[in-house]
């Protein structure tokens, strides 16, 4: 017979387990929920999609989100711009065959992600990944935040999928979710909204850090610049504005400092794993 310790251990994981399902369903559902009736955003908005060498992801992407209830409802308040980030592929042709505005920009995340605001006379800009998946009703929950006029900026939330993570992604999704709400302040480069003048008022992206070093790149897009976003306005965490992104960019946690070892051909923390790490270092974006 089971003790009493082992059955309050029993009950502790099987609450964990459920709580995790049913906080997961609750939260993309919300996304997922084509049918809620979408709100007219306050003012004109640009959708700006960052990319290099994504032609082999974007198409589902960009679908995604002109397929969007509150787009597919007020057409008219919203453009779509994709920054070509000095890409080699069909990128740029993808884009202007679906009608999108197509930016160049030199390389570099931040580069681009100025380049696009700065193309743009919309009020409202919303930051989207080319490996990310946008639920019908994602942005009409991003967006809503911004009837409150302190309001300078908002981020959703994401589930991360794919051969990597697989199932631990699912798993981990509510927790990052919940956790990114509650506790930290930081604008997700996938999923984030934010007023055209706020960021010039807030001094923008500082484009003097090395956009190659990943980790670099990471704080300042979704850390360093949103704290100084806030000294202009609030910060909404919309965590039911959740997506489903990619998860190539955890193939392997020390690429930003293990790049050269990894292009000759050598893993120091795992060797034999170096031929998909190779094929994920190609795929990268930036």
């Amino acid at each position: 017979m089971l003790g009493g310790a082992s059955i309050a251990v029993i009950g502790t994981a099987a609450g964990l387990v459920a709580f995790t399902g049913l906080t997961y369903a609750y939260l993309t559902s919300w996304s997922n929920a084509g049918w809620l009736e979408p709100v007219e955003p306050v003012s004109k908005v640009a959708i700006v999609m960052c990319a290099f060498n994504e032609e082999n992801w974007m198409d589902k992407t960009m679908e995604s989100l002109e397929n969007q209830n509150i787009v597919q409802q007020y057409p008219q308040l919203f453009e779509f711009i994709l920054v070509d980030n000095e890409s080699t592929d069909g990128t740029a042709k993808i884009a202007k065959s679906r009608g999108w505005t197509v930016v160049s920009a030199k390389r570099g995340k931040l580069y681009a992600r100025d380049a696009g605001i700065r193309a743009t006379d919309a009020d409202i800009i919303v930051s989207v990944d080319a490996d990310s998946y946008y639920p019908p009703n994602c942005l009409n929950l991003l967006l809503e935040p911004f009837k409150d006029p302190q309001v300078v900026g908002a981020t959703g939330s994401c589930v991360y999928v794919g051969d990597k993570l697989g199932w631990r992604g699912t798993i981990a999704a509510p927790w990052l979710m919940l956790t990114e709400h509650y506790r930290y302040k930081m604008l997700k480069g996938n999923i984030s909204a934010i007023r055209r003048d706020a960021y010039f008022a807030s001094g923008g992206f500082d484009l003097t850090i090395n956009q190659h070093d990943s980790n670099a790149l990471w704080k300042e897009e979704e850390w360093d610049y949103p704290k100084r976003l806030t000294q202009v306005g609030k910060i909404a965490h919309v965590f039911r504005a959740s997506i489903y992104t990619s998860d190539r960019r955890f193939f392997c946690s020390e690429a930003g400092t293990l790049r050269r070892q990894c292009e000759q051909g050598r893993c120091p923390l795992a060797p034999r794993n170096w031929q998909y790490c190779q094929e994920q270092m190609d795929k990268q974006r930036f």
